[in-house]
């Protein structure tokens, strides 16, 4: 469901389910074991979540390493090969995302989803950790001050919304080739169930204090500001707003039904 297990991050969280930070440990696991039979008969939400985690591992790389200002976690310059690995695992999603869903309604491991698997572990674990992050995760670290919010998604899901607000910034700031790759993830996600709008959120923008917050601790993340422009209030809210308004168009266009498949009515906390 993250991309956690790979890394020598730990993030941290209040008992209330906020964002503190993350520590840094000498070392990465040595083994990580992942048995894909019991993947394979779990439900389909945590591995949906993860797909929204690693997704946004290869465009935060991408801002990384085309800002020469910006760093990876290690505080050091994103290397190709991150990019690389990055890259791969965005096309492995792309390809067998879907694929992998229908492994789970068999209940029988396959091929599409083990390298879903790699993806979402492996490949999104070496690739944030060595590649970076950018404005995708610190709106979904952000997202998760806002209670209604993390009452009701998983860490994966919040970065969703992340990932399509920081392309709609990057677009917004006139970096090439944005608006095409927003609709292809935008697509993606309402296909396998992922949030694209604050709507799927349960993020209500009348609720001011929510919306001070959220802006607050989003700038609060030093990898918020390895975007190549500078990041303010004003710019994080009106990519918020414009990615909201453009995700509801996907919503209109693909509908909303593997989204609300995994969020019935009676499973979101009241708001």
């Amino acid at each position: 469901s993250t991309d956690a297990p790979c890394s020598a991050l730990s993030i941290m969280y209040s008992a209330e389910g906020a964002y503190l930070g993350g520590e840094v440990y000498p070392q990465s696991p040595s083994i990580v074991a992942v048995d894909t039979e019991v993947i394979a008969k779990a439900g389909r939400r945590p591995l949906v979540s993860g797909f929204g985690d690693a997704m946004s591992t290869y465009y935060e790389a991408r801002t990384c390493y085309e800002n020469p200002q910006a760093l990876s976690m290690l505080e050091a310059r994103p290397t190709q090969t991150a990019l690389a690995i990055s890259k791969l695992c965005a096309e492995m999603l792309y390809e067998n995302g879907l694929l992998a869903l229908k492994a789970l309604e068999a209940g029988v491991p396959d091929e599409a989803l083990e390298r879903a698997v790699e993806a979402n572990t492996l490949l999104s674990g070496l690739g944030f950790e060595s590649g970076g992050l950018a404005a995708s995760h610190a709106i979904a670290q952000a997202l998760s001050w806002v209670h209604a919010v993390h009452d009701n998604l998983m860490h994966g899901e919040m970065v969703a919304i992340g990932l399509l607000t920081m392309l709609t910034m990057e677009e917004l700031q006139g970096l090439p080739g944005r608006r095409a790759e927003y609709r292809r993830v935008a697509e993606f996600f309402s296909k396998v169930g992922l949030p694209v709008c604050l709507r799927h959120a349960f993020f209500d923008p009348s609720d001011t204090a929510s919306v001070d917050q959220f802006a607050k601790v989003t700038l609060e993340q030093w990898f918020c500001h390895n975007e190549p422009f500078p990041m303010t209030k004003e710019l994080v809210l009106e990519s918020l707003w414009a990615a909201d308004k453009a995700g509801e168009e996907i919503v209109r266009e693909f509908g909303d039904a593997a989204y609300r498949s995994l969020h019935p009515p009676s499973t979101a906390a009241k708001l």
